[in-house]
């Protein structure tokens, strides 16, 4: 089997050519020059990144320059490839996924994770870092409902994360509030009220992933309610890998005020239904 970072995360070299090229455009030859790298090195990493969506040529005369693609687009295949490692993941024994310590099954055990986010004992830091698609949000609220434990959601762990003052980094899709009050309900959206949060937003088109990203207490958690399946993956080196990618992610999207917005959603449905 390839190494995990094939699937998802990227090599120093890649991260040291990405960060180059951010704003610019520059040659394979100034980029060998800059970063003290072989040529080789630097041609093959290019080609790896290009093929993933990462990068593309620009042609400047008879020179070609390289530059990074658009946040969107790298926001874009980086989601890809974490669904990838998901499905891998799930297809293959838990010995052969590097960092992987325990396989979730069915609801309770993905209900768990939630709790954990908003427990002090298990998230010590009081700091959690996520990635959640409209699609996932949407097979959550029927999972819930299914098992009697949206309420459970709302009134508990959405509590508890505010009372605790657990600190939510998190990107979704750009109606990803709205969407809840139309399958949930005004009432579930005033859960995220008083949450310390901040919240990158993005296109819904560039967040089609069944799979949840969850980072917190130096793990990973990849959460998948559509097939009640999920991964925890206690390893530092690799977790701190996903939470450079998440930092990636989340730099790439529309930074909003959590309570702001939420407050003017509630506000705008309060004057549609008084009209």
């Amino acid at each position: 089997m390839r190494n995990h970072r094939t699937y998802l995360i990227l090599t120093p070299q890649e991260e040291q050519i990405l960060d180059e090229l951010a704003g610019e455009r520059i040659s394979a030859a100034e980029l060998t020059r800059r970063l003290s790298l072989p040529r080789a090195t630097v041609d093959y990493t290019l080609r790896k990144l290009k093929q993933r969506g990462f990068v593309k040529t620009i042609t400047n005369g008879k020179r070609n320059l390289w530059t990074r693609e658009s946040h969107e687009v790298c926001h874009s295949a980086l989601t890809k490839a974490l669904g990838s490692l998901f499905t891998t993941s799930k297809a293959s024994s838990r010995a052969s996924i590097p960092g992987v310590t325990k396989q979730l099954q069915g609801v309770d055990e993905l209900w768990a994770v939630y709790e954990q986010v908003a427990s002090p004992a298990c998230n010590p830091s009081k700091q959690v870092q996520a990635i959640q698609s409209n699609i996932s949000s949407r097979a959550v609220a029927d999972r819930l409902t299914q098992s009697n434990r949206i309420n459970e959601l709302q009134n508990n762990v959405n509590h508890r994360m505010v009372t605790n003052k657990i600190k939510v980094d998190n990107v979704v899709a750009e109606n990803y509030y709205s969407s809840h009050v139309a399958r949930l309900g005004r009432s579930f959206l005033q859960g995220f009220e008083g949450r310390i949060s901040a919240t990158s937003m993005m296109p819904e088109e560039f967040l089609q992933e069944e799979t949840e990203l969850w980072i917190f207490n130096n793990k990973v958690y990849l959460l998948n309610w559509i097939d009640e399946y999920g991964l925890l993956i206690d390893n530092p080196a690799v977790t701190s890998m996903f939470s450079n990618m998440f930092t990636f992610m989340h730099a790439s999207g529309k930074k909003i005020d959590q309570n702001a917005h939420i407050k003017k959603l509630l506000a705008s449905i309060d004057k549609k239904q008084a009209q």
